[in-house]
């Protein structure tokens, strides 16, 4: 039996639709993955695996931080006997394709990144034999949505603003990627959210002033019972008034009405007041997501 490594062709959509469905969808409509980065492993000509790179507006918006994010994402049929073999290989011919862009783009500093659960130890451990480092803890947070009487139902807020789910068209589109930018300080990715949106669960709730966007956050569903509650901020000049915690309390209450279970998140380890924030409203840490970095000329600095 013999692996190989070929670019991908749309034959092997549904080979890759049949092993993850969401790694397929992305392949044919995220606009954010590297088209010529996806691959397939095929062992005698049959596709045991795929994997890709993708990284959003910071990659190719040299106004914004010279370091980018480079997202990795890589599966194996899962049973298969050679499943970590195959892995391997995807792994090793994204590292490659990732230093051939390091060289196309000299004037940033590119970092290869993926995830893993802290608990999921044999696949950290995978992960660090090909030179990744542990750069940052995430904690996933969980909000049981069964009873919501330890929170208030008063979404008042200061005077001018209001919430409304945002219809995203183009222009709607560039008010909130210009307020990520004063939120994050790097926009968020258009594409992805763009992505999520095409799913047909996505919503996006805002605190709007006229029509400047305050706050938002997105959702979507993850599985029956639980949806994401994520990419939740306040813009600067409105931050410390309560009004990120009141829009996320009136979107638990809508998702609990309408049957949800469960409302999860991430937030990075080190923003403590966002975790306060969310542990007042309900959140419990279920698990902790370690941020995973390859780079060929390590820092060791966080950013």
């Amino acid at each position: 039996m013999e692996l190989t490594y070929v670019p991908y062709r749309e034959e092997y959509f549904e080979a890759m639709a049949e092993m993850n469905r969401i790694m397929a969808l992305s392949v044919r409509y995220h606009p954010d993955v590297f088209q010529k980065s996806v691959i397939v492993a095929l062992l005698d000509g049959v596709p045991v695996g795929f994997g890709f790179l993708a990284a959003g507006p910071t990659f190719l918006d040299r106004k914004h931080c010279k370091t980018c994010h480079i997202h990795v994402e890589f599966t194996a049929e899962k049973g298969h006997p050679l499943e970590v073999e195959v892995s391997a290989g995807l792994l090793e011919e994204l590292q490659d394709i990732f230093r051939e862009m390091e060289q196309d783009y000299p004037e940033k500093k590119l970092v290869l990144r993926t995830w893993t659960r802290a608990t999921a130890r044999s696949y950290l451990e995978f992960l660090m034999q090909f030179e990744f480092m542990i750069r940052r803890s995430t904690p996933l947070m969980v909000r049981d949505l069964s009873d919501l009487s330890d929170l208030s139902e008063d979404f008042s807020l200061p005077r001018g603003l209001t919430i409304k789910v945002l219809q995203m068209d183009d222009a709607v589109m560039e008010r909130y990627i210009e307020a990520t930018a004063k939120a994050f300080l790097v926009p968020d990715s258009a594409g992805e959210l763009r992505f999520r949106l095409a799913g047909g669960t996505a919503k996006v709730y805002a605190v709007l002033k006229g029509e400047e966007i305050i706050a938002s956050v997105t959702i979507w569903e993850i599985s029956e019972s639980r949806y994401a509650t994520e990419n939740i901020f306040c813009i600067p000049a409105y931050q410390r008034q309560g009004i990120a915690s009141t829009l996320l309390r009136a979107v638990l209450f809508e998702l609990a009405g309408a049957g949800v279970r469960e409302a999860s998140l991430t937030v990075f380890g080190d923003n403590n007041p966002a975790q306060l924030m969310y542990l007042g409203l309900g959140y419990e840490v279920e698990d902790i997501l370690l941020e995973m970095h390859y780079e060929t000329n390590p820092t060791f600095l966080l950013y």
